[in-house]
């Protein structure tokens, strides 16, 4: 941060956790501390209340946001800075079945989708793109056989695997209807309601039991339910995002939601996702025994697999930064202490006289003031100039 802002200047300032546009306020004599005011975040104009400031270590870039002929201010940003650009057409998913999978030369005869649900963005940063990745092809099982074998053993050595489900509406009350594992590599479907009971006999008890693979699940409840009374299995080592979700909202926001919120609606507010990338299942209150006759038909539509392993891959993404947000936190419960090093004479005497609430009343302040956009990705901490230390 050695460049040289005039006060009142418009800026944009990047940072590791996102992009805010606010007014030049001050920066310390070190070049370690920009503050700003009338903040919002960019592009969404969020405002944010206060002075807000920005640490060199968590600032990317700092921009000059200069006037535009109508008055209004604009900036050219990289075009992998945002998600929600360029939607193209990409190659289709491809189905794979089991009776495939052992004889290459069937591979001819692979059904291609052209349902919209493969379309996805051209520019995306390079976490979303490598899950995507994932979906291109998947392997759909509907017998229990080697492959089905070697594919139970190849899980069994995964630290940890995507689950998701159709059916299992009611719990304890519905059955399974598909199950789909993912691992961070491949995607594999498995028809429930064809294999019935031997597919868990065959293996997959044996997957979802251990607790040496962690399941990466958005809401648990009734696909646990499912499978420990109709099925005799016992869900272990489980990550549920939207029990997470919940509790990173309420941490980051000090209020506590009234509802939890489903996967689709998950991954639009913590990993900002474009609707073209995930699939949200409504419900046709007129057309309820037709959806579900759609679901229960064998073969399955391909259109429904590709839809239903839309969502799967960003488990682990989602998986990955609903637990950074815990770590953030505790770096900037560590950093409280070690920025005591960056104070002046006249600031470490009032910290030596603060003694030991110091640390309590800076993490009071760290709580009071985190800024939260977009649901609670992107954070911004909000202090009084020359407090932070």
């Amino acid at each position: 941060m050695d460049k040289h802002f005039s006060k009142g200047q418009r800026l944009l300032v990047k940072t590791d956790m996102g992009v805010v546009e606010g007014d030049f306020f001050a920066m310390n004599s070190e070049h370690t501390k920009i503050s700003l005011k009338n903040v919002a975040t960019y592009p969404e104009g969020k405002k944010m209340s206060g002075l807000v400031n920005f640490f060199k270590n968590e600032v990317i870039d700092v921009l000059l946001l200069e006037a535009a002929l109508d008055t209004k201010k604009k900036v050219l940003i990289p075009e992998d800075t945002f998600l929600m650009k360029n939607i193209l057409s990409q190659p289709v998913q491809q189905k794979i079945h089991t009776e495939q999978l052992n004889n290459p030369t069937s591979h001819k005869n692979i059904r291609n989708s052209q349902n919209p649900v493969n379309r996805h963005p051209s520019v995306l940063p390079t976490e979303i793109s490598a899950y995507l990745k994932i979906a291109h092809s998947y392997s759909y099982f509907d017998d229990v056989d080697k492959s089905f074998s070697t594919t139970v053993e190849t899980l069994m050595r995964e630290p940890f695997i995507a689950l998701d489900y159709d059916g299992a509406e009611n719990g304890r009350r519905s059955d399974i209807r598909l199950l789909i594992i993912a691992s961070p590599k491949k995607i594999f479907l498995f028809d429930i309601l064809t294999m019935g009971s031997a597919a868990f006999d065959s293996g997959l008890r044996k997957i979802l039991e251990t607790p040496n693979v962690k399941k990466i699940v958005h809401d648990c409840k009734n696909i646990g339910d499912s499978l420990q009374h109709k099925y005799d299995v016992t869900l272990n080592n489980v990550f549920d995002t939207q029990a997470v979700a919940f509790l990173v909202e309420k941490e980051m926001t000090g209020q506590e939601a009234k509802f939890t919120k489903s996967l689709a609606q998950t991954l639009k507010d913590v990993l900002h996702m474009p609707k073209d990338l995930i699939f949200e299942r409504l419900v046709r209150l007129c057309s309820v025994e037709e959806d579900n006759a759609r679901w229960h038909k064998r073969p399955l539509d391909t259109d429904l697999e590709c839809q239903i392993i839309k969502n799967l891959p960003y488990l682990f993404l989602l998986h990955e930064k609903l637990l950074s947000v815990y770590m953030e936190k505790l770096n900037n419960a560590i950093s409280i202490n070690l920025e005591v090093r960056e104070a002046n004479e006249t600031e470490r005497k009032e910290i030596e006289a603060m003694g030991h609430n110091f640390f309590a009343q800076k993490m009071q302040l760290l709580n009071a003031q985190q800024c939260i956009n977009n649901g609670y990705s992107k954070r911004y901490s909000s202090f009084p100039t020359n407090n932070r230390h």
